[in-house]
């Protein structure tokens, strides 16, 4: 006859006991068809399903024992299934009431600790794994629960102890091992952290929190490779848990691997797109990748750095770090406005931020807004005296002021506090250079390369010192770094053919293209028929004004402007690149010269244009000014014709003191000299105010290009001008030329020499006293008196 529900349960007992779980589901199975009030086998089924893990499938077996008999155990069994789904509040009430029932129940003080644990109230937690471990202290997970609970309170001593006496009752229990490793790492106990996590991984290779937490420990110990090793074997063991990727992916980046924590990054962000942190550290991984490289490269990670911040910042807009982190992406790709309003948005937020400001002031320092840069630098400096970045921002600030007395006072600062800051290095050297202080402006910049020998910026400004002294091989080298600079890879980004690299170019068309200024244009097409020489047809790209004059160049085969497409071409150089393959010595220079000449038809215009003009007289001596027929006869009358120039742009980056008031030109004006004003732009103002003659050519000449220039040069006997590009222009045309320059000029006039070698016509006058021109006009008008009377001999 078919058998009992009462001894299905007994036989059921059996297979359980013997570890036979599917037999015994099966027999307690067929005991409630028997007998549908069998507690004992609906109790039965619903531990078998925890053991198994089908944690949802033990609640209804649970739930009708307790309806037949209201149990402590069948309470504590179902706190536990709750627990392990997630629905805490329920198990909290569970495992309450089964304590209430049966206080000195082990596993209801511990289920009523796990859930207290889990909603955060660890001290009632502690209370209630305790009193588990008092009614049953033989019990390894009573003590295990108590340390891990303790550990969480910090109280870690107290955690370590209970963790051992665990593991003195299951000493090949690797959670208890993973357990105890946490309570000593968190006492930076790291030896012992460490032996504690091998055991574990000993007993459980799979572990993959030990391997991460012994990765950990492997870290704070700076056992780089062992670290990376372990948090691989985490993240290898579980790829489908985007916290423990991240927590690889941020143990590359703190080695400096942030090409290699970028993807593990991703890889975390395609398991679970809503966790803002990742996100954003993907962003500052991505933009330290960029940091380590000096290519184009550069642009596309920053790109998608700025969108990985913006997505951190949409799920969690309260995200400091990804706020912070855009507007540093983005000033670094050249956006100082979108950067400049992202770190105002943070400031809004977090008020007492001291970096905020010092970021910042960088900002709107890059916009040359210096006196509200200056005040973000100050306030930073405010809330963290020690902050070298913020001394540094501030210094870059006086360097934009010409303050560089007082921006080296800020840089020293800077490297005090932080002597491996290769960035404040540097920028001190360059106000050292500004300050006419090379040989301290090179040992800094050498401070700066040693601590980061990719360092584009200090590259670039040593090969100025460089430069400086005449030692054009290394320094021609050195300035190809200007094309890694972060301002000009962008520049850069727009083409993809191949650098040349001056080998034959087996009639080839070859691109090269102007930068910087009009004058380094004008200063390097000399290059171009060598470029010829070697087999290529030149496509020179430049700026729309300088067409016209350069068009008609000696070795350019075809003229485009910039932003028109060029013809294709093998291979492309910039302009200033030629000096590095032509002009490895001061004695390769000036090759041919002049190598530049005017349109002999639009000279001749411009020479009845100028004998047509009247003179530009000041108020008041209007009345001395011939006029007509006697205006031109004076004209042709002039025994030397002098242009001037006076200013360059000053908001140029390398103006730094170099334009001239126009009254420091008063010496000129004496008898037998006629002046005539070629300036454009900026200072043409003054002119209204000359308290001396200047023939004025007009709007036809302001509107006109270079072409005109050189056609007006060609009708002057000589030009007297400050260092911008009209020197290079009378120069390159062979005109003799006087250049006024400051105590602190640019590299291309060497040190100390009254010539050029790039120009045979230019006579230097250099400025003894900072800010006082007064000597070197004087030693001009002393100069032009000797050539008036030679003349006037003649």
């Amino acid at each position: 006859m078919p058998a009992s529900a009462a001894e299905l349960i007994v036989d059921g007992l059996a297979h359980h006991r013997a570890h036979r779980l599917e037999e015994a589901a099966t027999r307690f199975q067929a005991a409630t068809d028997r007998d549908p009030r069998a507690a004992q086998a609906w109790r039965m089924l619903g531990l078998i399903s925890q053991q198994q893990g089908r944690f949802a499938d033990s609640l209804e077996p649970t739930r009708r024992a307790l309806a037949l008999e209201r149990s402590a155990s069948d309470l504590s069994n179902l706190a536990n299934a709750l627990t392990c789904l997630g629905r805490v509040e329920e198990a909290l009430a569970a495992a309450t009431e089964a304590a209430d029932l049966d206080p000195a129940l082990p596993a209801a003080q511990a289920n009523l600790g796990v859930a207290l644990r889990a909603l955060g109230h660890r001290e009632a937690a502690v209370d209630r794994f305790r009193r588990a471990a008092e009614l049953e202290p033989r019990s390894a997970e009573a003590h295990a629960n108590l340390g891990v609970a303790l550990t969480e309170l910090g109280h870690l001593q107290a955690a370590e102890a209970a963790l051992e006496t665990a593991l003195t009752l299951a000493p090949s229990w690797a959670d208890g091992w993973y357990n105890l490793g946490n309570a000593r790492l968190r006492q930076l106990h790291l030896p012992q952290a460490e032996a504690a996590y091998r055991r574990a991984i000993a007993l459980a290779p799979g572990h993959a929190d030990a391997h991460a937490n012994l990765a950990a420990t492997h870290k704070a110990l700076g056992r780089q490779d062992l670290a990376l090793a372990h948090s691989a074997d985490a993240a290898r063991l579980r790829p489908g848990d985007p916290q423990v990727l991240q927590n690889h992916a941020l143990t590359l980046a703190e080695f400096g691997r942030h090409a290699d924590a970028a993807p593990v990054y991703e890889a975390a962000i395609a398991l679970d797109p809503t966790i803002a942190s990742l996100h954003t550290n993907l962003g500052s991984a991505l933009q330290e990748w960029a940091r380590t490289r000096n290519d184009t490269g550069v642009l596309p990670l920053l790109d998608r750095a700025i969108l990985g911040h913006l997505a951190a910042i949409a799920l969690d807009p309260g995200l400091l770090a990804a706020r912070s982190n855009l507007g540093l992406a983005l000033l670094a790709r050249g956006r100082f406005a979108e950067a400049t309003q992202a770190f105002e948005d943070a400031i809004a937020r977090w008020p007492q931020v001291a970096s905020l400001y010092s970021n910042l002031g960088q900002c709107l320092c890059d916009l040359k807004r210096y006196p509200e840069a200056e005040a973000a630098c100050l306030r930073a400096l405010e809330l963290d005296a020690g902050m070298a970045e913020a001394w540094s921002t501030l210094g870059n600030v006086l360097v934009g002021r010409r303050e560089h007395t007082q921006a080296e006072i800020a840089y020293r600062r800077a490297v005090e506090l932080r002597p491996d800051m290769a960035g404040g290095w540097c920028n001190l050297g360059v106000a050292l250079f500004r300050e006419n202080r090379a040989a301290e402006a090179e040992a800094a910049y050498e401070q700066a390369l040693a601590l980061d020998p990719n360092l584009a910026d200090a590259h670039w400004n040593q090969a100025l010192v460089r430069l400086q002294r005449g030692d054009y091989a290394k320094g021609f080298d050195q300035y190809e770094w200007r094309l890694k600079r972060p301002g000009r890879l962008r520049d850069e980004a727009q083409f993809r053919q191949p650098l040349w690299d001056g080998s034959d170019l087996g009639g080839a068309a070859i691109l090269v293209h102007a930068e910087q200024g009009f004058g380094d244009a004008l200063q390097c097409v000399r290059f171009l028929p060598q470029v010829a020489a070697r087999g290529g047809r030149v496509v020179l790209q430049a700026r729309a004004p300088l067409k016209r004059l350069l068009e008609r160049a000696s070795g350019v085969d075809t003229f485009v402007t910039d932003g028109e497409a060029p013809p294709e071409v093998a291979c492309r150089l910039p302009l200033f690149s030629l000096p590095r393959l032509f002009a490895r010595d001061l004695a390769a220079l000036p090759g041919q010269s002049p190598y530049l000449s005017a349109d002999p038809e639009l000279a001749a215009v411009w020479r009845m244009r100028m004998e047509g003009l009247s003179r530009a007289v000041p108020q008041g001596l209007a009345d001395t000014a011939p006029s007509g027929e006697d205006g031109r006869r004076a004209w042709r009358a002039s025994p030397l014709r002098v242009g001037i120039v006076w200013s360059g742009n000053v908001s140029s980056e390398v103006e730094q003191g170099r334009s001239i008031p126009l009254i420091a030109f008063s010496p000129l004006a004496r008898p037998g000299v006629r002046l005539v004003s070629l300036q454009k732009g900026d200072g043409l103002e003054q002119l209204a105010t000359a308290p001396f003659e200047v023939l004025d050519l007009g709007s036809d000449y302001l509107d006109g290009d270079f072409a005109d220039t050189a056609a007006v040069l060609a009708n002057l006997d000589l030009l007297v001008t400050c260092d911008t590009a009209a020197v290079h222009l009378a120069g390159a045309l062979g005109l003799p030329t006087w250049l006024a320059i400051s105590t602190v000029p640019d590299w291309r006039w060497l040190e100390a020499r009254a010539d050029s070698p790039w120009y045979p016509s230019v006579r230097i006058f250099r400025q003894q006293v900072r800010g006082e021109w007064g000597g070197v006009f004087a030693a001009m008008a002393e100069a032009l008196l000797s050539s008036t009377t030679e003349n006037a001999d003649g």
